[in-house]
C-alpha cells in the first residue's frame, strides 16, 4: 500500500506549553474572539494555545509545548470569511546524546518573539507545522492529513486568493513508484489544486523548481535541473532552487484562472497530472509509466530567465590586450582571484578572548567568550543565554581537570594533563605534558605526566578562571529546526579531550579536542563538547598569560624512542638507483621494487613505489618488461574498485599506474586512464589527467576523444568528481582551443570576481550560482594573441603555478623562439623578478614548487 510522507504528528514529544502570563482568561473566550487575539502578537501565543486545546483530540492535546513561534497567514475567501492559517515552528524531540544539553521550560529562557506573516511575504517556509481555523475558531484540514509546509503560501498569481506551493514527496510499495510532486493549491476550506507536476521519481531529486517574477509582480512557476543536486531546500536564492536551466515554465492565465504549461513526459524528466488525483492514484500513475531517464550532464550556464538569479547578472570575459603592462600586473592578472571557500576561510574567526575579557565578570566572561567565538550561522540561527534560572551560583571552591592526546598532520601527537584546584586562598595549577615520538603504551604515558609543574595561583584569578568555566557550563543555545542540521567539521589533527569540572558540575566526559578554529568548528547547539573544548582553551590562556605555566614556544620533552623503518622503508629512502652500466644492480633493483609493489600489505606508499620504477624525468628509465606487466595488473585491477571504502586507495594506485604506463608510451594506457577516471572521486586523478593529455600530445590519434571526455567532464563540472585544477590543467597540457566557447562560459570576468567553490576541487556548488573559474579566465588570456614578450610571460606564469607530477610538453620552447634577442633579455629578467618577488597584500602566495619551477626556467632559457 503506498505510504504519505510529510505528517509532523509523528515526530512530536511532550513538553509543557507556558503561554505567558496574561490578564484575560482565554478558557472562557469564544471560537471568535480567540480568532481576533490571534492576530494580534502580544496575544498569539495564548489563542492559539486555547485554539488547540479545543480543536484537538484529547490524545494530541498533550503535544500542545512542541509548536513554537506560532506565526499567521490569513487567507481571503472572496465574499465568505477569511481562513487562519497558523504556522509553527516544531520543537526538537529531546535528544538521547548524552552530550547534548537538556533545556526545560524553553520558552522562561528564550522568550518567542512571534511576528506577522503578511500576504505579500515571499520567503520559503521550512517544515513549518500548519493549523487552519475557521472566522469562528472551528478546526480546518484544507490540506487534508497534509500539514507540514515546506515551501511558500502567499497571492502568488494576484488573484487575491492565498496559495501554497510546495513539494511533496510519494512513497509507493516498489522503489520507482516514489515520486516528488510539485503542488500548487488555493487556500479553501477544502483545497482547490491548481498545478501539480512530477519532477522527480526514485531516488532521483535531481530537478527542482522556483519562482519566476512576471512583469506584473505575479509569479510563475519554473521547474529544471538543480545547480546543485544534493540541496534539501533554496539558499543564496530566496525564490526557490538554483536551476542550471529551465525546462518548462507554468504561467497563471488571468481569463481562463489557471496555470498553462507543457504536459512533460518521463523522457523530459517531469509530467503534468491531474490536480484532482489522489496519492494512491498518482503513485500507481507514476509506477505504470517508463522510469524517468537519468538526465544527461548539461552545459554550466545562466538559467533562462534572470528572475531566477538571486543577484545582478555576472559580467564576461571578454579579451583585453595586455601589451605593455607591468610584471606585477600580469602577475595579478594571471595568479589572482579569490575562490567562495578561500573567501569563507579568511572570515573564519581564530579561537581568541575577547577584548578586556579578564576584566570581565565571570558570568559575563562566559557569555563574552562564546558570543566571540561563534559563526555567523550560528548567529544567524540560534540565539544565546546564560541558564541562571532559581538563582544558580558558582560554589565557593571547586576544580578544573583536563587529560588529553591530540596531534597529526605532520605533527608529533602530544599528550597532557593540566588541573585547576581553586580554593581561596591556597589554589594552585598544575599541568605536565609530552610529545610521543612513538607509540607508546599507556602506563609509560600515565607516569610521565604524574609528575607536573605546580604553581600557586592569586585568589582572585583562580575564582575569576574557575567560574568562568563554571558559568560556561551554564551556556543554552537555541537553534529551534536548525540544531544539529548542520553537523561539525573534523580534522585529521583532532584529539581526544578528558573534562571534569567539580563538585557536580559536569562529570567525567571523553570528547574530541577540537584542532580547527571554533568559529568554523561550532555551527550547531552548544554542548557539553562545546564547552569542554571553550573551558581546555581558556585554561591554556590562563597558564600563558597570567600564571607562566606554559611557554607554547617550547616544544614538551618527548617520551618514546623513534618508530624503527621497515626494511622497504630502508630500502627506498637509501638505496640510490643503479647506473644502466651495472646491468646486474639494476636487475636487482628493480626486482625488489616489483617485490614491494606487489605486496599486499607494507608499511610505504606505492605511489612512491611507482614513482621509483617510472622516475618523472625519465620515465624509460628502466626499460624492464616486468614494470610494464606489473603496472597494467594494477591498473586493470582497479577497474573493479568503486573508489569507496576499504578499497578507496586502490583506484588511487591503479590510476598512479596507468599513469605511468602513460609516461612509458604504452598504448593501452589511453582507454584504461579514461576507465579509472569515471570511476568515482579518489587519489591520483590529478596525475592521471595530466599523463593523459600529454599521452595525447605525443598520440594525435587519441586527441578527438580526450576532448570527449574533457568537454563532458566541463558541462558537468558543477558535480564532477575530478580534480577542477587537474581538468583545467588537461586541457592547458593538450592545448584545446576547440573548447574556448565552454571555456568562455566558465570563465571569471577578471580577477576581482569571486570563483566557485569548486575551484578548490572538491564539494557541489551550493551557493546558487553558476560555476565559474580563474582557471578558465587565465587559460584563454593566455591563448589570446600578445605581443611575443607578453605572450611568453603569460605561458611562463600558468606554467610555474601548475603542481605537476609527470612531465609534459615544452610550451614556452616555442614561443621563446620567436623572441628578438632584446626580448629574450626581458624575459628572463622577468622570471628572476618573478622568483625574487616579495609578497604585496593583494598578490599570491608564492609556494617553493613554484620558485623551483621559476628556477628550473631561467635555467633551460639562459
Amino acid at each position: 500500500m503506498p505510504r504519505l510522507l510529510g505528517c509532523a504528528f509523528c515526530l512530536l514529544s511532550l513538553l509543557d506549553f507556558a503561554p505567558g502570563s496574561q490578564a484575560e482568561d482565554f478558557s472562557q473566550l469564544s471560537g471568535a474572539q480567540l480568532i481576533e487575539r490571534l492576530a494580534a502578537p502580544e496575544t498569539r501565543r495564548a489563542a492559539f494555545a486555547q485554539l488547540f486545546l479545543q480543536t484537538e483530540a484529547l490524545k494530541e492535546r498533550e503535544n500542545l509545548g512542541d509548536y513554537l513561534d506560532p506565526q499567521v497567514v490569513i487567507c481571503p475567501q472572496g465574499d465568505g470569511a477569511p481562513i487562519a492559517i497558523v504556522l509553527c515552528k516544531m520543537k526538537e524531540p529531546q535528544a538521547s546524546d548524552p552530550l547534548r544539553y537538556q533545556i526545560s521550560d524553553v520558552e522562561t529562557l528564550f522568550p518567542l518573539e512571534s511576528a506577522d506573516v503578511p500576504v505579500t511575504a515571499q520567503g520559503w517556509m521550512k517544515e513549518r507545522v500548519l493549523f487552519a481555523y475557521s472566522a469562528a475558531g472551528e478546526k480546518l484540514t484544507p490540506f487534508g492529513g497534509w500539514n507540514l509546509l515546506s515551501g511558500f503560501l502567499f497571492d502568488l498569481n494576484g488573484d487575491g486568493s492565498v496559495e501554497s506551493a510546495e513539494v511533496r514527496g510519494y512513497g509507493g510499495d516498489q522503489p520507482e513508484e516514489s515520486v516528488d510532486e510539485l503542488h500548487v493549491a488555493r487556500v479553501e476550506s477544502r483545497a482547490v489544486g491548481l498545478l501539480d507536476v512530477v519532477i522527480n521519481r526514485g531516488k532521483d531529486d535531481s530537478w527542482g523548481w522556483a519562482l519566476q517574477r512576471e512583469a506584473d509582480g505575479t509569479f510563475a512557476i519554473a521547474i529544471g535541473p538543480k545547480d546543485n543536486p544534493d540541496a534539501e531546500g533554496p539558499a543564496e536564492n530566496s525564490n526557490g532552487w538554483a536551476l542550471r536551466s529551465v525546462a518548462a515554465v507554468y504561467r497563471w492565465n488571468k481569463t481562463g484562472k489557471r496555470f498553462e504549461g507543457p504536459t512533460g513526459s518521463p523522457a523530459e524528466h517531469f509530467l503534468r497530472v491531474d490536480s484532482k488525483t489522489d496519492f494512491e492514484r498518482l503513485v500507481e500513475t507514476v509506477g505504470a509509466l517508463s522510469p524517468f531517464p537519468t538526465p544527461e550532464p548539461m552545459p554550466a550556464a545562466t538559467p533562462a530567465a534572470p528572475a531566477l538569479s538571486s543577484g545582478t547578472p555576472l559580467e564576461v570575459w571578454h579579451y583585453v590586450s595586455l601589451r605593455g603592462r607591468s610584471d606585477a600586473e600580469l602577475l595579478e592578472i594571471m595568479t589572482g582571484g579569490k575562490d567562495a571557500n578561500e573567501v569563507e576561510r579568511e572570515a573564519i574567526v581564530p579561537t581568541h578572548l575577547p577584548e578586556g575579557f579578564w576584566s570581565l565578570p565571570p558570568k559575563e566572561a562566559a557569555l563574552a567568550l562564546v558570543e566571540a567565538n561563534r559563526s555567523p550561522e550560528n548567529r544567524r540561527d540560534c540565539r544565546l543565554a546564560i541558564d541562571d534560572r532559581g538563582g544558580a551560583v558558582p560554589p565557593v571552591s571547586g576544580q578544573v581537570w583536563f587529560e588529553w592526546t591530540g596531534g597529526g598532520c605532520g605533527f608529533a601527537p602530544r599528550a597532557g594533563r593540566t588541573q585547576l584546584d581553586y580554593t581561596p586562598g591556597r589554589s594552585r595549577c598544575s599541568l605536565a605534558q609530552v610529545t610521543l615520538q612513538s607509540e607508546v603504551d599507556s602506563p609509560v604515558i600515565a607516569d610521565a605526566l604524574s609528575r607536573p609543574r605546580t604553581v600557586a595561583v592569586p585568589n582572585g584569578v583562580a575564582r575569576q578562571v574557575y567560574e568562568t568555566i563554571w558559568w560556561l557550563g551554564r551556556v543554552r543555545n537555541d537553534c529551534g529546526s536548525h540544531l544539529g542540521a548542520i553537523g561539525r567539521p573534523t580534522s585529521s589533527s583532532d584529539g581526544a579531550l578528558k573534562f571534569r569540572l567539580a563538585p557536580e558540575a559536569q562529570p567525567l566526559i571523553e570528547v574530541a579536542l577540537v584542532s580547527l578554529p571554533f568559529s568554523s568548528y561550532w555551527n550547531d547547539g552548544y554542548d557539553r563538547e562545546v564547552h569542554a573544548n571553550l573551558a581546555f582553551f581558556l585554561l591554556r590562556q590562563f597558564e600563558i598569560e597570567k600564571i607562566g605555566l606554559l611557554d607554547p614556544a617550547v616544544a614538551p620533552p618527548a617520551i618514546g624512542g623513534p618508530r624503527q623503518s621497515t626494511p622497504e622503508e630502508e630500502f627506498l629512502s637509501k638505496q640510490e638507483p643503479p647506473e644502466a652500466s651495472q646491468p646486474a644492480a639494476v636487475e636487482a633493483y628493480v626486482k625488489r621494487l616489483l617485490e614491494i609493489l606487489q605486496m599486499p600489505h607494507t608499511t610505504v606508499s606505492k605511489f612512491s613505489v611507482i614513482g621509483h620504477l617510472v622516475p618523472n624525468g625519465e620515465p624509460l628509465r628502466f626499460r624492464d618488461a616486468r614494470i610494464d606487466e606489473a603496472l597494467s595488473h594494477m591498473a586493470r585491477a582497479g577497474l573493479s574498485v568503486d573508489g569507496e571504502g576499504p578499497h578507496f586507495a586502490d583506484l588511487g594506485y591503479a590510476r598512479y599506474a596507468a599513469a605511468a604506463l602513460a609516461l612509458r608510451d604504452r598504448p593501452e594506457a589511453f582507454d584504461l586512464l579514461v576507465a579509472l577516471l569515471g570511476r568515482g572521486e579518489s587519489l591520483g586523478g590529478s596525475t592521471a589527467l595530466a599523463a593523459l593529455s600529454f599521452f595525447t600530445v605525443r598520440h594525435p590519434e587519441f586527441r578527438d576523444r580526450l576532448r570527449g571526455v574533457l568537454e563532458k567532464a566541463l558541462h558537468s563540472i558543477h558535480k564532477s568528481q575530478l580534480d577542477v585544477g587537474s581538468l583545467f590543467d588537461a586541457v592547458w597540457i593538450g592545448q584545446f582551443r576547440e573548447l574556448t566557447p565552454l571555456l568562455e562560459k566558465l570563465s571569471t570576468s577578471s580577477a576581482d570576481e569571486i570563483a566557485s567553490q569548486r575551484s578548490s576541487g572538491s564539494g557541489l556548488t551550493s551557493d546558487g550560482t553558476v560555476s565559474r573559474f580563474h582557471e578558465a579566465r587565465r587559460i584563454l588570456t593566455a591563448w589570446e594573441k600578445q605581443d611575443p614578450l607578453t605572450h611568453a610571460k603569460l605561458y611562463a606564469l600558468i606554467e610555474a603555478y601548475t603542481d605537476r607530477e609527470v612531465p609534459t610538453p615544452d610550451l614556452i620552447g616555442p614561443l621563446f623562439e620567436h623572441l628578438s634577442s632584446e626580448e629574450r633579455v626581458a624575459f628572463r629578467t622577468f622570471l628572476a623578478w618573478c622568483e625574487k618577488h616579495e609578497e604585496k597584500p593583494r598578490a599570491p602566495k608564492f609556494s617553493d614548487y613554484a620558485r623551483k619551477r621559476f628556477r628550473a626556467l631561467q635555467s633551460q632559457f639562459r
